[in-house]
């Protein structure tokens, strides 16, 4: 009997990435739906009790959406696209501001639910990988955060990679606008794009990239001209200088430093020493600097968060990088250059980790579309990388994630999170990946 045709067609765009007969199931818009749908629902049963308890920062995004961004300091009020439109659903839609806000929760995780699984859908012609890749703790806490813009931010960057794998250059031109009205963060990923899109002879892709991040600066500068400046009164590109440092002695090797300006967000920690800054050290309102001691339980805390937060998709990466015959399509490149960019960056980002390693998140598409192209990926091996996969992303992040942990458990658990990283390692060394996926 002959085999109806019907159900595969090309996206446009995937030939030239997956091989020039390349042919895709059907991805149907009702099953991407029904995906999303189910995925939502069950994100909603497991994250709503703790939504919006002890959200840092979130009056600053209510003050946006309810129109008062003169109020919002550095470098909050830059997220300027999540809060515009939840104040829109608030004033239009004739909704409290904490039912606009889980409206546009609610929305964007059916995004990033649906445009995620459409990549792998697309790349794979599988279903299983979209749900283990995309269902993992982190997505519960970017919907328990509430009113921060990581959640829509997810949700944009996951249509991004859709119209990347698409070949809808102009959508994701437009996606990479909207990303950067969303967090200043996406001018990592536009350089990212860039860079790589140039050494593939895609020029204009490069070029485009670097005009919407721009683009999206000057709507930003223009829109937040009257807000507050940032903490320690510090010009934009001065205060990420100083701040990397800072953050990275803090979460890589427990010494907290202290600021005259931190004096207020630091009062548990009182400083063991002082040092007055001569005038010509002085920067904005910072005009003494000190020392509150080591605190080991931070950098551990840290180490564990970087060996289960992804589970072994950094690993998986990592193996393939060592291993590699040949390229990465560009959407998948792309997914693993800016996810490796955002997990490695995190410590010197800032204090939540769990939440900035959370960004690497489009390493989990990466690995998984690496995986299934593994011509001859035996059960027994694809079963141990699965289980510890699940060992890590679940059992181990949902401990991290907790914040529970003593320092002497943390250095238990990382004792044992190596121990699985390093199974996975070994059984992904003795894998032959895939040549075909090699693309422009």
């Amino acid at each position: 009997m002959r085999k109806s045709n019907d159900d595969k067609f090309p996206i446009a765009g995937v030939s030239s990435q997956l091989g020039a007969n390349a042919s895709l199931p059907l991805v149907r818009l009702e099953r991407l739906a029904l995906l999303a749908v189910l995925l939502t629902a069950a994100t909603l049963a497991i994250a709503w009790p703790g939504r919006l308890k002890d959200v840092p920062d979130s009056a600053t995004y209510v003050d946006m959406a309810d129109g008062r961004i003169a109020e919002a300091g550095q470098p909050f009020a830059n997220r300027i696209l999540a809060p515009y439109v939840a104040g829109a659903l608030h004033r239009y839609g004739h909704l409290s501001m904490d039912s606009a806000f889980l409206v546009l929760d609610v929305c964007c995780l059916l995004v990033f639910f649906a445009a995620g699984g459409y990549v792998l859908l697309a790349a794979t012609g599988q279903w299983l990988p979209a749900v283990l890749s995309l269902f993992l703790p982190f997505t519960w806490e970017l919907f328990r955060e509430g009113y921060l813009p990581d959640l829509p931010h997810a949700a944009l960057l996951a249509l991004f990679l859709a119209m990347l794998i698409g070949g809808q250059t102009v959508g994701a031109l437009a996606g990479l606008l909207a990303l950067q009205l969303t967090r200043e963060s996406t001018v990592l990923l536009s350089l990212v794009v860039a860079f790589l899109a140039y050494r593939r002879g895609r020029k204009r892709l490069a070029i485009g990239a670097v005009s919407a991040s721009a683009l999206g600066m000057a709507i930003v500068a223009q829109v937040t001209r009257h807000a507050h400046s940032n903490l320690h009164d510090l010009f934009g590109p001065l205060y990420l200088l100083l701040k990397f440092p800072f953050n990275l002695a803090h979460n890589l090797a427990g010494v907290l430093l202290w600021t005259n300006t931190l004096e207020q967000m630091l009062q548990n920690h009182r400083p063991l020493w002082t040092w007055n800054l001569p005038s010509w050290l002085r920067v904005g309102s910072i005009r003494t600097i000190g020392y509150c001691g080591f605190f080991p339980h931070k950098p551990a805390l840290t180490m564990a968060t970087w060996l289960s937060q992804l589970g072994i998709a950094p690993t998986i990466l990592l193996v393939w990088w060592r291993k590699r015959h040949g390229r990465l399509p560009l959407w998948a490149a792309v997914a693993a250059g800016y996810g490796a960019a955002c997990f490695l960056l995190a410590p010197g980002l800032g204090a939540e980790q769990w939440r900035l390693m959370g960004y690497g998140w489009p390493m989990l598409l990466a690995a998984a579309f690496v995986m299934m192209k593994i011509p001859h990926l035996r059960p027994s091996a694809a079963m141990k990388l699965g289980f510890a996969h699940l060992l890590t992303a679940w059992g181990g992040a949902l401990l991290v994630s907790g914040g529970e942990l003593l320092t002497w458990e943390l250095g238990v658990l990382i004792v044992f999170l190596l121990a699985v990283q390093a199974v996975a390692a070994r059984t992904a060394l003795k894998l032959e990946f895939a040549e075909n996926t090699v693309g422009n």
